[in-house]
């Protein structure tokens, strides 16, 4: 799923060149900021620090019908 949204990000902003090659800033903006929050849910955006250990327990139920009940 990760790599999907990468594919998308890259085709919406664009060639990317790494020397030479002016700044599109109406899109380079948009994308990291982007980032910058996809950054901030992952690390800052756990709901529960501690082990999740759940309690399981077993019940019964019984059910009784009165008469005349179908």
């Amino acid at each position: 799923m990760a790599l999907i949204w990468v594919l998308i990000l890259f085709s919406s902003v664009g060639d990317i060149c790494f020397s030479g090659c002016t700044i599109d800033w109406r899109k380079a903006i948009p994308a990291a900021l982007a980032l910058i929050t996809c950054a901030g849910f992952w690390l800052a955006g756990k709901s529960h620090e501690g082990k999740h250990t759940p309690l399981v327990f077993l019940r019964e139920v019984e059910i009784f019908r009165e008469e005349g009940e179908t």
